[in-house]
């Protein structure tokens, strides 16, 4: 999936990585891929929620649903299982999201804002962040798989270029070296200043991996400096000069040996020349020691074609031949006993294996094996970044839903109370952890910065204490310069440090690094803030923060007072490279902590925040549904022992059911005259209707007998039928108030609203003098109300009866029939293609005994409208003349 793909594209395409570690260095290009991740998650949880609303709409039972994904998901499993373990976790996670979203029906908090909306975004963040962290942890390992095959290609299999490099510069300097070409030149000097140079200045630390010999040969190849083994120059030319050996530096030569006993080793030939004339001739021998000291040289001195060479990460690695360990580099131990059985198992050289909480890759290279060795990525830096990408998804939804919200008016979305709660406790909740969180990263960048700080003011006074002895009351300006350039290349070594030195005036006057001068990478003139604090402001230390290319670093500064009159001899200048990514490396250790700490806390909070806010709004859900089935009859007060808040409401609600039933006996008195006479008012109306063509008929018998004319049978037959007729419509009267008076009270009791509608629309489907259509949207199985079944299934049965005979006799009615929910409550709407209700009568519709039909009592929508109410519902209807009536009813969901 997208989710799974695009994350792996955004590694393998760009120069930055996504993970927990970048976070201290997190810039816009970070961002814009998170962006994109959320974007793309966002599609997927979408469709997939989409997919699944859809598949509910048209009738697939959840049942079926879940059988089907459960049969789809494990057959995908196995083969993912063969592709790999990360595989098969990121398509567990996507079917455990898919099964979750059928079985709890999450498709339905999708467009409709509320509590559970945010639970399902929530949810899907998670998921979406548990495969993106998975793919992004099986990219990072196969790009790393990667590195590891170009380091060793590079670095091992070819050659040491970082020291092919090194040795090429080195060698240029010194050929122009005029203390070298003074020594040479004149055969009575003695040769050994020379090598002690070589040793003391061109070759620092970082040749401390190598065991290197240096002869000098005369002129004419006689050997005149080194070693007491005496070579004769042709004869080493003859063994190390060929094309097998040749690198890309003139001179140098890397040797290979293919036995296990004898290490690689580089050659080099530097003639020394003055003018036209040979001078003589130095050879270095670097050999490869079996145990190989870490060291670190500036990047900043490598050119482009050999850093576009060199990994950015520092790897250890061990030499092994027939199973013997032949050289190693860097910090893990190769000599533990478990190590050999490591290299007989194939995935070493396929994808790696861990061992000691280190990566191992390993690369053959006829009957060599490089292994290659890098920390592996903790457990807890693994969920790190899962928790990375869920922070920013929650951080990113909520902005989105603001966005949203601010765009259509905030006015038009409203939480219950339950929302709001879960809402105020878990602001309530996390604003602090993040202002405490933000709080803490900086309190502990400060300390450590201090500390860091420290350390490096102890060291660059060490430093300028063993300089102060070696000038011992001299000008600096007055020391011999070769003697000075030793002094600093010996403190250098010894402390691991760079070490500038200058002038007064702020002018280099010796460096162990002077290639970085000499490539104009560092100007000769020292930083101006620096001289200004010292010279101006009278500083004896300042720690300046500096910046070359992309590389920040920091320099402590020292005043090197003269021994003679206290007056500024020169300063001190000491630069610290890994301040900065020690730093970073503290904070994503710590962000790491936070992040994990905070997706566990943030998840645990959610599950128990709905817990309490569900237990906090019981009472009012109670209180709410007592309200509901409050009535005139049968109303039992509530007990609740707190006497809290909720304890003084429910005390006010029970006196109002004391109130109640005083004014019910009250009004019962009042009420029951008033509808006596109503009902007398009533009786007398309806009766007297039919009375007067009787009276008119037995007038008109008499007529008839007056005149003589009673023996005509057809004028006494439809006199008669006009008397019986009459006395049917008295008789319906008489029934429809009887079945009136007989009517028990609607019941309040929990009810299935889908089962009573679905039992209504049995009766009409088979009736094919009208078109039922009915269109259910509630997507759900059963619909949970407070009210009478018996009473609501005449309701919606009177209402579609009502449409059809709206309808008039040329057209077929047509009843659409539409059942919809929201969070709080469910809708009926009923439709018909009747003549509509003119304005005039609209006010008259649900008032007891009016209708708009020639027969019938008029009490059918007066009572459906009592019932409706009496549960807790809304009846109500909109209409357009000829077009048709539209009824709504609705109540309340039943949490």
């Amino acid at each position: 999936s997208i989710s799974w793909f695009l994350p792996r594209d955004l590694i393998f395409n760009s120069q930055w990585v996504l993970e927990i570690t970048s976070i201290p260095s997190f810039d816009w290009f970070q961002g814009l891929s998170l962006l994109i991740l959320f974007v793309w998650g966002a599609f997927y949880v979408l469709i997939t929620l989409s997919l699944f609303r859809i598949l509910a709409g048209v009738g697939y039972s959840r049942l079926f649903l879940l059988k089907a994904l459960t049969i789809f998901g494990f057959s995908l499993a196995v083969p993912f299982g063969f592709l790999g373990i990360w595989w098969f976790i990121a398509w567990s996670a996507h079917f455990v999201f898919q099964a979750t979203v059928v079985w709890f029906g999450l498709h339905q908090n999708v467009f409709r804002l509320g509590f559970n909306t945010f639970l399902t975004f929530f949810y899907a963040g998670l998921i979406v962040a548990t495969i993106n962290g998975v793919s992004t942890h099986q990219a990072q390992r196969e790009s790393l798989v990667q590195s590891k095959v170009g380091f060793a290609n590079q670095n091992l299999i070819e050659n040491d270029v970082m020291t092919e490099f090194f040795l090429g510069d080195i060698f240029t300097q010194i050929k122009s070296d005029l203390f070298i070409q003074n020594r040479l030149a004149d055969p009575l000097l003695s040769k050994d200043p020379v090598e002690t140079k070589i040793r003391k200045i061109y070759l620092d630390n970082y040749f401390d991996q190598f065991d290197v010999t240096i002869r000098i040969f005369s002129p004419s190849g006689t050997q005149i400096q080194g070693p007491l083994d005496q070579y004769n120059l042709d004869d080493l030319r003859k063994e190390y000069v060929k094309s097998d050996f040749a690198t890309g530096v003139r001179d140098l030569y890397y040797v290979r040996n293919r036995e296990s006993s004898i290490n690689n080793k580089f050659a080099g030939f530097v003639p020394i020349l003055k003018g036209n004339n040979l001078l003589g001739t130095l050879f270095f021998e670097l050999k490869q020691l079996r145990v190989q000291p870490g060291s670190v040289y500036p990047k900043l001195l490598l050119d482009k074609k050999y850093a576009d060479k060199l990994e950015p990460s520092s790897f250890n690695y061990g030499v092994f031949k027939e199973g013997d360990l032949v050289r190693t580099s860097g910090t893990f131990n190769y000599l533990q006993s478990q190590f050999n059985l490591l290299l007989d198992r194939e995935n070493l050289y396929t994808g790696g294996v861990s061992l000691g909480g280190y990566h191992h890759l390993g690369i053959a290279n006829g009957d060599e094996v490089f292994v290659i060795s890098s920390p592996s990525v903790s457990l807890a830096q693994f969920f790190a970044n899962i928790s990375l990408f869920f922070v920013a998804f929650v951080f990113l939804t909520f902005l989105t839903i603001l966005i949203n919200t601010l765009v259509k008016g905030y006015r038009k979305f409203e939480f219950n109370y339950s929302t709001k709660l879960q809402l105020y406790l878990n602001f309530a909740f996390f604003f602090p952890i993040i202002i405490i969180s933000i709080i803490t990263i900086g309190l502990l960048s400060g300390s450590y910065q201090d500390d860091l700080y420290r350390q490096y003011i102890q060291k660059a006074n060490l430093i300028k204490t063993n300089l102060g002895s070696f000038l011992n009351n001299q000008d600096p300006v007055s020391v011999d310069r070769d003697l000075l350039n030793e002094e600093i290349n010996e403190l250098a070594n010894t402390v691991a440090s760079d070490i500038h030195f200058y002038t007064p005036d702020g002018r280099l006057e010796s460096t162990n690094r002077p290639n970085i001068f000499d490539k104009k990478i560092l100007s000769p003139y020292i930083n101006p803030e620096a001289l200004a604090g010292i010279r101006e402001e009278n500083q004896i230390q300042l720690l300046v923060n500096e910046q070359v290319g992309k590389l920040r670093y920091q320099t402590v500064y020292l005043a090197v007072p003269s021994q003679i009159d206290q007056s500024l001899a020169g300063i001190l200048a000491i630069p610290f490279f890994e301040s900065e990514a020690e730093l970073d490396s503290l904070i994503a250790d710590v962000l790491s902590n936070i992040f994990n700490a905070f997706v566990v806390i943030f998840i645990l909070f959610l599950v128990v925040s709905s817990f309490v806010s569900k237990n906090l709004t019981l009472p009012f859900r109670l209180l709410t549904q007592k309200l509901k089935a409050t009535n005139l009859e049968n109303n039992e007060p509530m007990y609740w022992a707190s006497k809290d808040e909720i304890g003084l409401l429910v005390n006010e609600y029970n006196n109002m059911l004391f109130k109640l039933e005083a004014s019910k006996k009250v009004l019962a008195s009042t009420e029951k005259e008033s509808a006596w006479r109503e009902m007398a008012k009533q009786v007398a109306h309806e009766i007297k209707n039919p009375l007067t063509p009787m009276k008119l008929t037995l007038q008109h018998l008499l007529r008839l007998d007056q005149e003589g004319k009673l023996d005509e049978p057809d004028r006494l037959r439809k006199s008669l039928e006009t008397l019986i007729h009459q006395v049917d419509a008295l008789s319906g009267i008489a029934s429809s108030f009887s079945t009136f008076a007989k009517m028990p009270l609607p019941k309040n009791e929990l009810m299935d609203f889908k089962k009573v509608l679905d039992k209504v629309l049995d009766l009409f489907r088979n009736d094919r003098r009208i078109q039922l259509d009915f269109r259910d949207d509630s997507y759900t199985e059963k619909i949970s109300i407070m009210g009478d079944d018996k009473l609501f299934g005449r309701v919606i049965a009177n209402l579609i009866i009502n449409g059809i005979q709206a309808v008039e006799t040329d057209k077929r009615p047509h009843i659409k029939i539409w059942l919809w929910m929201t969070e709080q409550a469910v809708f009926l709407e009923i439709t018909d293609n009747g003549k509509g209700i003119s304005p005039e009568l609209k006010d008259k519709i649900f008032i007891p005994n009016f209708s708009t039909k020639s027969q019938g009592s008029g009490l059918g929508l007066a009572i459906a409208k009592s019932g409706v109410e009496t549960a807790g519902g809304k009846i109500w209807f909109e209409t357009e003349l000829g077009k048709g009536t539209t009824f709504y009813l609705t109540f309340p969901l039943i949490q």
